[in-house]
């Protein structure tokens, strides 16, 4: 009976019983190391195939509409081939284009816009003593051109406003659009590098503004379903014409006589220091000049010869 009471090894005993244990948890550590490792490298692989993908398509504009599309879905393939993903090695590349509708993104039918969705089976070290020899790691990204694959016809350059009152009252709004109103602008888009929440903003419900995209810095307040598309978020932008003489007043030819009707004409420069235009169409070359907010209504417009306005006021508001 002595043999029962003895405690000698007991220790060796408790020891071996633990590193079982440690050993396994070492081991499920590992292996999630690997496939979280796998995950990352598959998710940098996902990026570069959507990136290059819109990038592609942005600057391959001289052929057609879907020989343009695929081949951008191809170089998107490379691009995940260049990061080590393959389907020689049982791996899947799949890249949707938003042109086509396949994406389900708030852009899902924008033009530039590619999401690039890869799986791979990744080997486990000791998941297979368990029967598990691999798990399958998936990855997504979406990409598109900044906005969209077209310029911006409207350019809204100041970082800070103060139009409004704004969301919160403050009266920190870069755009600011009241009444009833309509921008369209189906063939460009708006780009916003105000910084506030509210730097585009509309107050009250009879307008509507449509583009090819909005984009801004900060945010967009107002009456949300009054924006088409919804704003997206976007890095701000450089003057897009710094490589160009912007026209000065020195520079005018003419004087606008009347803020309403056709303001200038083809091929000139023309001054107007109205700080209102009411249902104007702007030919030619026209400098704003007041030295207050410019505030536009009614029906405003360009003429077919094509016309630009230079803002060289203090502020933008459409009524």
């Amino acid at each position: 009976m002595k043999w029962f009471r003895n405690e000698e090894g007991q220790t060796l005993v408790l020891t071996a019983l633990c590193a079982s244990c440690l050993l396994g948890f070492m081991a499920l550590a590992i292996d999630t190391g690997l496939v979280f490792r796998a995950q990352r490298n598959l998710q940098v692989a996902a990026d570069a195939a959507a990136t290059a993908a819109a990038l592609d398509y942005f600057y391959n504009s001289s052929t057609g509409a879907s020989a343009r599309i695929a081949a951008a879905k191809t170089v998107g393939g490379n691009a995940a081939n260049s990061n080590n993903v393959s389907t020689a090695n049982g791996a899947t590349i799949t890249i949707h284009s938003g042109n086509l509708g396949e994406i389900s993104t708030p852009w899902h039918n924008s033009s530039g816009y590619f999401e690039a969705v890869l799986s791979e089976p990744t080997p486990t070290a000791f998941m297979g003593f368990f029967g598990t020899n691999s798990m399958t790691v998936k990855a997504r990204a979406v990409a598109g051109t900044p906005y969209g694959v077209n310029k911006s016809c409207v350019y809204v350059l100041n970082p800070t406003g103060n139009l409004g009152p704004g969301k919160s009252g403050s009266g920190d709004s870069t755009v600011f659009l009241q009444g009833s109103f309509n921008l369209n602008a189906p063939n460009c888009g708006v780009t916003i590098d105000g910084t506030a929440d509210d730097t585009l903003y509309y107050n009250g419900n009879g307008g509507t503004t449509s583009a090819q995209w909005i984009a801004v810095v900060g945010g967009a307040g107002g009456q949300a379903s009054k924006y088409t598309p919804q704003p997206v978020k976007a890095a701000p932008v450089s003057d897009p014409f710094n490589a160009y003489t912007v026209p000065t007043a020195a520079d005018c030819t003419a004087n606008a006589t009347s803020n309403t009707g056709v303001i200038g004409t083809k091929n000139t420069i023309t001054c107007a220091a109205f700080s209102t235009f009411t249902n104007a169409t702007f030919a030619g070359t026209v400098v704003l000049t007041s030295v207050t907010d410019v505030t536009f209504g009614g029906n405003i417009s360009t003429a077919a010869t094509g016309g630009t306005i230079v803002l060289a006021s203090a502020g933008f508001t459409e009524n």
